[in-house]
């Protein structure tokens, strides 16, 4: 879209009702935005406004970002099939510098979802920067445990404690590496069509029996 100064931003909508109770704050406001609104990285795509709008008697929220012109890295694997390493390695180093800034904050927060989805890549300089997005389940490492969507989780990307709601900053490296792999390969590792299509209930016990193996 276009802002008032004929800017091109991106707006992501919401659809409140759908979304599980983890997302939201003791207000009832979405945790993302809290944290995006402390958040300011060159490789983060920067929030640069909010609101609630009904949409067919419904309730949404929009979030107003930064826009970045490229393509996800899930876009870019199913176009090339994998990535080379000389590639590959430079796009993985700057997320970990990116976390590592998250990880370091004065309230540390954790990404939860680095996954190729996650991972935004800006074709509009030479450099082809990578940018982090997909804040939905990143919360600070004061906020609790069992505060995840599980639901909601990468499975092949998420780390074992995840599944157990709890999350610490080695839980995103876990998810580097499988999204390193994944870059390499084509498919995430313990990647299995069988377990997506298992009830949720069932998911955990099946992806720690492929881990194990």
């Amino acid at each position: 879209a276009k802002d008032n100064t004929n800017k091109i931003v991106r707006i992501d909508i919401i659809n409140l009702a759908a979304l599980p109770s983890s997302f939201f704050d003791d207000d009832g406001k979405l945790i993302e935005i809290n944290l995006m609104r402390k958040i300011e990285h060159s490789n983060i795509p920067k929030l640069l406004d909010e609101g609630i709008t009904i949409i067919n008697q419904e309730k949404y929220a929009y979030l107003v970002f930064e826009f970045i012109s490229g393509e996800s890295l899930t876009e870019k694997l199913k176009r090339e099939g994998n990535i080379s390493p000389y590639e590959a390695i430079p796009i993985i180093c700057q997320i970990l510098d990116i976390l590592g800034y998250l990880h370091n904050l004065t309230e540390p927060v954790v990404h939860n979802g680095v996954t190729p989805d996650a991972v935004f890549i800006d074709y509009s300089s030479r450099a082809k920067t990578p940018y982090l997005i997909g804040f939905e389940q990143s919360r600070t490492i004061f906020s609790g445990t069992h505060s995840l969507s599980i639901k909601n989780l990468s499975i092949f990307h998420s780390a074992p404690e995840l599944f157990n709601g709890i999350f610490i900053p080695k839980s995103d490296i876990f998810s580097v590496g499988t999204l390193l792999y994944q870059l390499f390969i084509g498919i995430p590792p313990w990647y299995n069509e069988n377990i997506i299509q298992q009830p949720i209930n069932k998911i955990k016990k099946l992806i720690e029996q492929a881990r194990e193996r």
